[in-house]
Order: structure tokens, then sequence, then C-alpha cells
């Protein structure tokens, strides 16, 4: 990625336009990689999830600069209109403001927006393991609220950025007045909310093996958990050991099984050719799959898809280092990859390939000793 982002900063000097041309470099939300103090992942509620670079480059614009103002997306439209020299005026009901003061002036200055707090709404099941929820952020002060359970959680962003410490309880007019400020903000621009799913079968809701098959059941389930395959965790010599520096298993592999009524005190879930006891409270809370059987069947399949984005990647270090950045290459740029193209769209087609269903069983049985 460097790489690439080095090329296309290498063009836009040869073409003679960096003198009239802003780049921005940002990413759509969140990262799924370790960013202490953070704690979270992408697409969830938390800081983790909201963040993201946001680096701007372009006439006016006092490299090297860090900037502390808070920023966003919802920025951009303003932003791009002032640089542009727009005299349209933009519609009031615009959530952003222009950064155009900021950036003008090493980093310091004022975004004017219609309101100071920042809104997250996510009406809908994603990676964040609180389910649907919205977040307020005004001043120091962030509140996240729940649409499973409808509870408030307030953090102090100043104090706590790692979002460690609920203190809803402690301040309950804070944690009220920021839970009415976004309940009035999602009805005035008609925020589409949660509904319940008349088809959900509340008296069994998790339990893989459906009643009268407990014997196991095929799965056919499009969605599959990430499965790494065997490996230590204390050693960086597996991929299961880079997945243990992230809460990856607990927070995005949600593959769970649950006996909502267990009739004995343990059970022997068998997946593929591992077998695992379970108490019947481990089961009650549930159980990570993924986490839990390191050689399910599932792991094939997914090595598979590693082995041919391996080879994918494997090239294209070699089109940029070797054939893109030697004289020959960078003499013909366009040429160069128009040439090397032809070599990896075919391994990028081949790490679709291997996505295919996984037919599986899975068992739970009562221990019997």
């Amino acid at each position: 990625m460097e790489t690439r982002r080095s090329l296309f900063l290498r063009m836009v000097e040869r073409l003679g336009i960096a003198g009239n041309t802003y780049l921005l470099y940002t990413t759509d939300h969140g990262t799924p990689g370790r960013n202490s103090p953070l704690t979270g992942g992408k697409r969830t509620l938390s800081e983790v999830g909201l963040r993201v670079p946001f680096i701007f480059r372009g006439p006016g614009i006092m490299p090297g600069v860090c900037s502390h103002v808070f920023v966003s997306s919802l920025d951009l439209l303003p932003t791009f209109a002032q640089m542009a020299g727009s005299k349209e005026r933009l519609t009031a009901t615009l959530d952003g403001g222009s950064l155009v003061p900021v950036l003008t002036h090493n980093g310091t200055g004022t975004v004017k927006r219609p309101h100071d707090d920042f809104i997250v709404h996510f009406p809908h099941y994603d990676k964040d393991p609180l389910g649907p929820g919205s977040a307020i952020i005004l001043g120091d002060y962030k509140l996240i609220r729940t649409y499973e359970t409808g509870g408030l959680r307030l953090y102090d962003l100043s104090k706590d950025l790692g979002e460690h410490s609920d203190i809803a309880v402690k301040m309950p007019e804070r944690t009220a007045d920021l839970d009415k400020h976004l309940s009035t903000y999602l009805a005035t621009v008609k925020a589409q909310m949660p509904a319940p799913n008349s088809n959900h079968d509340p008296a069994n809701p998790d339990d893989p093996v459906p009643p009268g098959k407990r014997g196991g059941r095929k799965n056919e389930k499009p969605c599959k958990p990430f499965c790494a395959g065997p490996g230590v965790t204390d050693k960086d010599d597996s991929l299961r050991a880079g997945l243990a520096l992230i809460p990856f298993d607990d927070e995005l592999n949600r593959l769970t099984l649950k006996i909502t009524s267990p009739k004995a005190t343990a059970y022997d879930v068998t997946w593929g050719e591992q077998k695992k006891r379970f108490t019947a409270e481990q089961l009650t809370a549930g159980v990570n799959l993924a986490k839990e059987f390191d050689a399910n069947p599932l792991v094939p399949a997914f090595q598979k898809v590693r082995d041919a984005v391996t080879k994918k990647q494997t090239y294209e270090t070699r089109q940029i280092k070797e054939l893109a950045h030697v004289l020959e290459g960078a003499a013909d740029i366009d040429a160069t990859f128009a040439l090397t193209e032809k070599v990896r769209e075919p391994l990028e087609k081949a790490v679709l390939s291997p996505l295919q269903p996984v037919e599986h069983a899975l068992t739970s049985t009562a221990a019997k000793d």
C-alpha cells in the first residue's frame, strides 16, 4: 500500500498538477488492528471503530503538521465546496463544516458546524458485540445506547480514551441529557430505527441442533467464522498467534454454541475430528466455537484462501519492487502495469474460487463420566 501511494504521488508530480490538486487519505471507519490504548475493533461504536487516519496534502497546507481539531468525513463536502470556490449556498441540513480554516492555519482554528455534537447510528447488526446501537460525542463525553437492552454507557474520553470505565451511574444527569440530545437528533433526521424480527423463535434462539435432531445436523449457512487453524498463541509462528494480539475471536468470531436448558452437568461437543467437554454453565453462557476448536472442518477451506492470497501478494510485491521500480518499468509505468496486470488478475480471481460452502456436522451429547 505504501508503495502504491508513493507511485500515485509521483504521478501527480509528473503530470504537473500538484500545485492545484488536493489529496486526501482516509478510511471508512476504524481498524481491526492493535491500537492501544483504544479497545474494540472495526465496525463498532468504540473509539477504534470510529477513529480513522485523515491526511490532507495540497496548496496552502503546511506539510508535517499534526492537528488535534475534531474532524469527520461529514466535513468533506463543505470543505471541497470552499476549496473549489463554489458560490452555491449549501443546504442547511448538512451536519459538517469546512476544514479550510484549519488546513490553512497550521492545524489550528475552528470548524463551524450546525451543532457541536458528533453522532453515529448503527440500527443494524454488524461486528459490534453490543448489537445495534448509537453513539453521541459532545465535548469530552461519549454516550453509547444499545437497542437490544436499552442500556446506556457513558465515558469521559479526556480521562478514559480506552472506554474502560462506564460512569453512567455516577453521572445520571449527564447521561440523561446526552440520551435526550441523541433522541432529538435521530427523530429530526427521521433515522431508521431497529425493529424486532417477527420470524425470530425465542424458544430456541441459539441452539445449532434443532429439537428432534440431537444427533447433529448439516450446517449450510453461508456465513462462516474465520478459522486460523492450529497454533500456540505465545509464539510468533502462526496466524493464530497474530490474531491473539487483539480480541479477534471474542469480538469478531461470534459462532456461539448455547444450550439454553441443559439437562446434564456437562456435554461432549464434537465438531469435525475434535471433541471437547464443556460444563452446563459454560454452554449456558455460550461457547465460542472458532476459538475452542482450532482444527475444525472449516480450517482447510480457509487455508486454500490464505494460500491463494499469499500467491497474489507475492506477485504484487514483485510487480512493484522488481518491475515497476526499475528504470525500464518506471520509464513507461502505464505499459508496465498493463502488462503485469495480465498476470496479477488471474491470481486475484483465484482468491475467490475457494470460497465454497462447507458441509460439516456439530453434535453435543451428555457426558457419561
